[in-house]
């Protein structure tokens, strides 16, 4: 869980830089970026660009209400840039409150509203507003029903850490949007919802003793009553699919929901996510070819604080580790997500992509071996796939991110057709 500090920092140090580059203090504005970007990237280069936006643009004019969206040790920030003749969005990440990445439409062009994947037919559904929950935690959802007639099969979509949006937005991709859509299009009911901790950020820090029950869990069931409720979806076909952390809480949201039918996992972590973290820092340290005393000083930073996580008990008071207080992570250290999986009986499908740094494919390790011979268990491994399940080549970046691409559409077909076979079940 990001904490609303740390967001407001990133906030800051990127407002800062992009000021520095409205005003033209563009050796002030590389004094924030990571030694990685200032070997690449010469205070000619960082002013030509800016000069490239004033050009297309005309001049600048001011900046607006920034945003933030967190992936792995990455902040994204979101930051609206209006000049006389277009906005546009600059798009800066920031790990440990250095600037790591800066970017802006490609070939300077005005950012564009999200475009539908070739696989969505927005003639074939219906997007209805409503909501999930109640007060203190009601949030805004979007249902994507399809306009053809009788009662649909439902999915709810569940996010992965982090503060995210109803369309788990990650720069300019929008993959809950393209999976709702893309599902619709198949006539799949799915409903989508902001995120509790992006919503309410300070009412769930200000929790007593909170765990994934309250960041997570408790909305997956509230929305889940909401498709029981409705008499366009089937009950009989309620169907979770999670990602990332999502994915790796749905078997225990499953078992606690007799309500819920079948899981879909989309690159569920099977090792402790302290585990996890190290291993992502350790990856991202080889990208940005740190001097190997840095990478070691941050590796043995990050290994402490897992290392807290880990010892973490029931019970335990004391600061935030990783952003989320100890009882978030006793609570994760009594949860396999493995063995509760293997007491489900009902359906289950597995996706994970090989390009995926951040949630690895050995985690389907385990799965494989503790679920052979299940028949419920369908486990499959997608070449080319990043953790938004999108495509691409080489190893996977957090900077490809920043650009717009859709939800593969073999991911699509994948959940699509196992919902299909439910009814047979």
């Amino acid at each position: 869980m990001t904490t609303q500090t740390s967001m407001a920092t990133s906030i800051d140090t990127a407002t800062a830089v992009a000021r520095q580059l409205a005003d033209g203090q563009f050796d002030a504005a590389l004094q924030h970026m990571s030694p990685d970007i200032r070997k690449s990237l010469s205070r000619e280069q960082l002013a030509g660009l800016w000069h490239q936006l004033v050009q297309q643009f005309g001049p600048f004019a001011q900046f607006g209400q920034a945003r933030v969206e967190m992936r792995s040790e990455i902040e994204f920030v979101i930051l609206p840039a209006a000049f006389q003749n277009q906005t546009i969005e600059l798009l800066i990440s920031i790990r440990d409150g250095t600037v790591v990445g800066l970017f802006v439409p490609p070939n300077a062009v005005a950012v564009t509203k999200w475009q539908p994947p070739n696989y969505v037919d927005q003639t074939a559904f219906d997007s209805v507003d409503t909501s999930v929950g109640r007060e203190p935690f009601k949030l805004g959802a979007t249902l994507t029903l399809p306009n053809a007639p009788g009662r649909h099969p439902a999915v709810i979509l569940v996010h992965g850490s982090g503060p995210g949006d109803r369309d788990e937005s990650v720069g300019p991709n929008r993959p809950f949007r393209d999976l709702a859509e893309g599902l619709a299009s198949r006539g799949v009911a799915v409903l989508r919802y902001d995120k509790r901790t992006k919503i309410y950020p300070a009412a769930v820090a200000a929790l007593t003793n909170p765990t994934v029950q309250d960041e997570t869990i408790d909305d997956v069931n509230a929305a889940v009553a909401v498709m029981v409720s409705r008499p366009d979806t089937d009950p009989a076909r309620i169907i979770v699919v999670g990602h990332s952390l999502g994915a790796t809480l749905a078997p225990r949201i499953a078992a606690g929901n007799s309500s819920i039918k079948a899981i879909v996992l989309l690159a569920a972590a099977t090792r402790p996510l302290p585990d996890i973290m190290v291993e992502q820092i350790v990856y991202l340290n080889g990208l940005s070819n740190l001097p190997s005393a840095e990478s070691e000083q941050s590796r043995r930073e990050v290994e402490s604080q897992a290392a807290l996580t880990r010892n973490a008990k029931p019970g335990d008071i004391g600061p935030a580790i990783f952003g989320a207080p100890p009882s978030y992570w006793a609570d994760l250290n009594q949860y396999d997500p493995v063995m509760t999986a293997k007491d489900l009986r009902i359906p289950m499908l597995i996706l994970q992509g090989t390009r995926d740094y951040q949630v690895t494919p050995s985690n389907l390790d385990r799965f494989r071996t503790q679920l052979a011979g299940h028949a419920n268990v369908e486990i499959v491994e997608l070449r080319g796939l990043n953790h938004l399940f999108m495509p691409g080549t080489g190893p996977g970046t957090p900077q490809e991110y920043a650009h717009p691409s859709h939800v593969d559409g073999q991911v699509v077909d994948l959940i699509a057709d196992f919902i299909t076979r439910l009814a047979a079940h």
